[in-house]
């Protein structure tokens, strides 16, 4: 048996998936980049990355979209999570500038 071996039995302690789960449970995205926090959830199956991911996500309206739309691997919610993000990022910018040129009723509320 190599030193490396040896050490790594001896002192490296693999996560259980308890440890895992908890890890997982109290990683919310709240003022974390989205992509980041994505990332931070890949230690799970995929099943339950989406669903960990869902929960943890700050936007309710994001959790929604995540939940309802079907997904065959990591990339295609991934890919679907930075495409609404950009979505939104672009909507918000618009609308900040509309408000800022007075065309826009600041008490309208935002969907």
């Amino acid at each position: 048996m190599t030193f490396k071996k040896a050490f790594t039995n001896t002192f490296i302690v693999a996560e259980s998936m308890t440890d895992l789960w908890k890890t997982m449970y109290e990683c919310v995205q709240k003022n974390k980049d989205v992509g980041m926090y994505f990332h931070e959830k890949l230690s799970l199956d995929f099943k339950e990355t989406k669903e960990q991911i869902a929960i943890g996500l700050w936007s309710d309206k994001l959790s929604s979209f995540v939940r309802s739309k079907h997904h065959e691997n990591i990339d295609e919610l991934y890919q679907d999570i930075m495409s609404n993000e950009k979505i939104d990022e672009i909507r918000k910018e618009r609308l900040r500038a509309l408000r800022k040129k007075g065309s826009v009723n600041k008490s309208r509320k935002r969907s």
